[in-house]
């Protein structure tokens, strides 16, 4: 079934579509024949257009942090797939992360989107280059937490962490255009949590996110609408417990379907310890076995093969070692391994005995080059 949606031409939007939306009868790519063989996946591609153009117009002037993220959307993302149901997936994953952007005339009312985090909003880099000259060296940093109007205080807009942390997101300074609306609008939703995600920088005595760099503003889901019966609480409660036990021990989030929060779907997930601070420079978890699947250079292996080998093992989670391989970059690396050389494993369990077992169910699964080895999960912040 063709999936209609009503489409009106907005102002200035014609031309950034453009951008993101090619001709079949230019088609180069792989990717791009790919699409344009599929009327389904031609379709996501034409909304995945009018949701760029309008996203970029709303941002205003920090449109042009969009358009580099889609650039690397595209990149490391879209352009990594080898079969169209990967195709699929990767679109309505980026149009239910620029869905809470669309201003209404441009947003899809026939399709279910996939709950994922959403773009709530970007800070542009501050336009003052002498206060804020840019930093080349600046490191990644992400942060979750709920978004505090403090500008009565003089601290602009801050991330307060679950352990009571705050890390500058905006300041006074800095304020510029409807950032300060839009900023404001979202502390106002003091149930939500949010994900920053920009780079890093201190004064020595905290760590704030760089002002002359593009902050991204995530928010993430939350439960789904619907009255659970007496059995869904009951249920809900002996998760809840669990999850605090994990919490308490730092452990790993094995289940792929279950991953502890502020991590990449590519990376192997941990609960953080308490208490939490960025200035500490990274965080590690216990140890743990994993079945090295597949290795190579740096940066060569793509979240395609994750995903296929992920279907191999649905219970247990699939990951990439892929550090700063992103503008962004990859926070997590872990212990025991080639800090250059990438690799798609397997989460093994705690002891040398489960290793075996899914080394063996790995190598019968056609993986003859398998290895397992013990190592830990290591974020990284900031410079040390």
């Amino acid at each position: 079934m063709r999936i209609t949606i009503a489409v009106i031409v907005l102002s200035g939007l014609s031309s950034a579509a453009s951008a993101q939306s090619f001709d079949c009868r230019k088609a180069q790519t792989r990717v791009e024949k790919m699409i344009c063989a599929d009327a389904g996946l031609s379709e996501l591609d034409e909304h995945l257009g009018r949701y760029y153009a309008a996203g970029r117009t709303q941002l205003e002037s920090a449109g042009s942090c969009l358009q580099a993220d889609q650039a690397q959307w595209l990149k490391s993302t879209r352009d990594v797939c080898q079969i169209g149901a990967c195709l699929r997936t990767a679109y309505l994953n980026r149009l239910g992360e620029l869905d809470a952007l669309q201003p209404g005339v441009t947003a899809i009312r026939n399709m279910s989107l996939p709950r994922v985090p959403s773009l709530a909003w970007v800070i542009a880099p501050a336009s003052d280059k002498v206060a804020a000259p840019p930093v080349a060296n600046a490191r990644p940093l992400e942060a979750t937490g709920t978004i505090v109007d403090a500008v009565a205080n003089g601290d602009g807009f801050v991330l307060r962490t679950n352990n009571g942390t705050n890390v500058p997101l905006l300041l006074l300074m800095f304020m510029e255009g409807t950032t300060q609306q839009q900023l404001a609008g979202l502390a106002r939703e003091t149930r939500i949590t949010f994900r920053a995600r920009g780079y890093g920088a201190s004064d020595g005595k905290r760590t704030y996110f760089e002002p002359s760099r593009c902050t991204f503003i995530h928010r993430m889901p939350t439960a789904a609408a619907g009255t659970p019966n007496a059995d869904d609480r009951d249920q809900e409660q002996q998760i809840e417990k669990v999850q605090k036990t994990v919490l308490t021990q730092g452990a790993v989030c094995p289940d792929p379907n279950r991953p502890c929060d502020g991590f990449k779907p590519n990376e192997l997930s941990f609960a953080i310890a308490q208490p939490f601070a960025f200035d500490r420079g990274r965080d590690k978890s216990p140890p743990f076995y994993a079945v090295i699947l597949k290795s190579g250079p740096l940066c060569s292996i793509n979240d395609s093969e994750r995903l296929q080998a992920q279907k191999q093992f649905p219970g247990a989670k699939v990951f990439l070692h892929r550090h700063f391989c992103e503008d962004f970059g990859d926070k997590v690396t872990y212990s025991h391994v080639n800090a250059k050389s990438g690799f798609v494993a397997v989460y093994a369990g705690q002891t040398e005995a489960d290793a075996k077992r899914m080394l063996a169910q790995a190598i019968a699964a056609g993986d003859k080059d398998a290895n397992f080895r013990q190592m830990e999960v290591i974020v990284v912040y900031q410079l040390e």
